[in-house]
């Protein structure tokens, strides 16, 4: 068995922590045009009116296909209502206040975050850690989505846009 120095092994978690770090936050196109599909009919939630796919899809340029695909996921997590016709569309099942953007993540994606398990054989101080800080971090993130909804979203960019208004 080949042994090894603090510097070799504090390189190799560094390098692991850092592939890990991107591979957990890395959010799909899926979950952003999910976000994005969800957002216009967070928009229109209030008239209860019907939203058509095609209107969505050429508004905010995602490509028709893919949206199909997102709409089904959503769909099936009773996430959205459909309605055939003439008069069809799609809105949201329930206010948007009640809808977190986790919810719309792992609709389309699975989970969020891969769960970090903590290391079974965890012996070492720097392999708790390790296991402690990505812990914490994935219930920080977890969290975080949690407590994002889509009338907070839309609140937040009202007033981002609002402040970085001035006039003359």
């Amino acid at each position: 068995m080949k042994s090894f120095d603090r510097v070799q092994i504090a390189c190799y978690y560094y390098t692991n922590f850092i592939g890990i770090v991107k591979y957990i936050m890395k959010i799909t196109a899926k979950t952003r045009y999910a976000l994005i599909f969800m957002l216009n009919l967070t928009e229109r939630f209030e008239s209860e009116q019907m939203t058509s796919l095609h209107d969505i899809v050429g508004k905010e340029k995602i490509p028709p296909k893919f949206m199909e695909q997102i709409v089904a996921a959503l769909k099936s997590k009773d996430l959205i209502q459909a309605q055939r016709g003439a008069r069809g569309g799609y809105r949201l099942a329930r206010p948007p206040e009640q809808i977190d953007l986790k919810t719309i993540c792992e609709a389309v994606q699975g989970p969020l975050c891969a769960k970090l398990e903590r290391y079974p054989q965890a012996e070492s101080l720097a392999q708790k850690a390790v296991a402690d800080f990505l812990s914490q971090m994935w219930s920080n993130m977890d969290d975080f989505w949690s407590s994002q909804t889509l009338t907070g979203l839309v609140k937040a960019s009202q007033e981002k846009n609002r402040t970085a208004m001035f006039y003359i």
